[in-house]
């Protein structure tokens, strides 16, 4: 399930994600960016930017990883804050 849905996500959220990777080139950046913040298709994102697509798509993934981990961990958070609730 893809945590990220493209032209719906606001950019310093897509930021803040990237900031949890290893992901520096600046056209994969840009075309991620371009891709779940205005919805343009990823390809066209990368030709655009002029990045690699298949580098494009990696870096799409991990992020899309790093998404998921930090919506596992505020699901976490959010079960620990209700249980805490419950004891008061």
């Amino acid at each position: 399930m893809n945590m990220l849905l493209p032209g719906r996500e606001p950019l310093p959220r897509i930021q803040a994600l990237l900031s949890l990777t290893a992901i520096k080139s600046e056209a994969i950046i840009a075309s991620l960016e371009d891709h779940y913040c205005r919805g343009v298709p990823l390809k066209s994102a990368a030709k655009i930017n002029g990045a690699d697509g298949s580098n494009a798509r990696k870096a799409s993934q991990q992020l899309e990883t790093v998404a998921t981990t930090v919506e596992r961990i505020k699901e976490m958070d959010w079960a620990g804050f209700k249980g805490m609730q419950q004891c008061a």
